[in-house]
């Protein structure tokens, strides 16, 4: 799934920067059930900071979480970066099982071939 097509199915409700890290409530459509779904999304603060850095709200040079809790305005589109990179990244993973599943099926009909021929 691309990116502009999890944005397209993703909608920020609600964010907060807490002292825990980052909230962000955000409803995904559901093509199965035809209807949007509310998901948590809840960053811990090493983490939060590395992905404010990534999508450059951040500079590298802030390693500080008390700072960024008590300065930092965390913005909608922030938000909804933050919520693209988690959607797309659970995407990877779940193309990457399938593939695991593929592969491991074409190595059955390999094998069931092989064992064919032997008999």
């Amino acid at each position: 799934m691309t990116t502009e097509e999890i944005r397209k199915q993703v909608m920020v409700t609600n964010w907060h920067i807490k002292s825990e890290g980052l909230h962000i409530v955000y409803q995904k459509w559901n093509n199965e059930s035809l209807f949007f779904e509310y998901q948590d999304l809840k960053i811990p603060p090493e983490e939060a900071l590395k992905e404010l850095y990534a999508i450059c709200s951040i500079d590298e040079k802030t390693d500080n979480w008390h700072w960024v809790h008590s300065h930092y305005i965390l913005s909608q589109w922030d938000a909804l970066n933050l919520v693209i990179r988690h959607e797309y990244k659970k995407s990877l993973e779940q193309d990457s099982n399938m593939l695991e599943i593929d592969t491991a099926l074409k190595l059955l009909k390999i094998f069931d071939v092989l064992f064919f021929i032997w008999i």
